[in-house]
């Protein structure tokens, strides 16, 4: 009799621990938000157009990626993480590029690299709920509003380029939620604000 009582407290006990655990759970994919969505306002083969005081211009063309990623938990297991990515490329150069990537329901992602010689410049990552970055909190500031060439934007990150491996690279960019790239400053022309 006591060995059946031990086994019924142990089962009931093992069902408890079932219970909690999958309660932690969350059934729900990391899909993204129209908040979140937000940051990368780009359509498919857009063209984005950025002028100087010279009036030199610079125009990048939109390619955009959809993808769903698996993450995994050890108590919960798998589930689909989706990210979408916004790929700026520069029509006069189309070795440099800037891409937006949004991910984990919350993280936008801002990188600029030249594809040849392989050159990485821009890299932040920013939480879009805590309104902190993870990379170089130190020195990248989010801005709640900023007036730029005229034009107040709302909801900016102010980048500044890691190094610049060539004329074209960025040195720091101004980037909003809901327009995208609105200014940014390059050592073969100065600053340049979309138009």
């Amino acid at each position: 009799m006591i060995n059946s009582k031990k086994i019924n407290v142990y089962h009931s006990f093992l069902s408890l621990l079932v219970m909690l655990l999958s309660a932690c759970c969350s059934n729900n994919d990391l899909n993204l938000n129209e908040t979140i969505k937000a940051w990368a306002p780009y359509q498919l083969n857009q063209e984005v157009t950025f002028k100087n005081e010279n009036q030199d211009s610079i125009t990048f063309k939109v390619r955009k990626l959809n993808r769903r990623e698996v993450g995994h938990d050890k108590v919960c297991g798998d589930y689909q993480i989706e990210s979408a990515e916004s790929i700026l490329i520069n029509q006069a150069d189309t070795a440099f590029q800037l891409n937006i990537i949004l991910t984990q329901e919350v993280l936008v992602k801002i990188n600029s690299y030249y594809k040849q010689p392989p050159a990485k410049n821009v890299d932040a990552m920013f939480n879009s709920v805590s309104k902190l970055y993870i990379t170089n909190d130190w020195r990248d500031q989010y801005l709640i509003e900023i007036t730029l060439n005229g034009i107040t934007y709302k909801n900016v990150l102010h980048i500044y380029g890691n190094n610049v491996p060539n004329p074209i690279s960025f040195s720091e960019i101004y980037y909003s939620r809901e327009v995208g790239l609105v200014a940014f400053n390059i050592s073969a022309g100065g600053w340049f604000y979309l138009q």
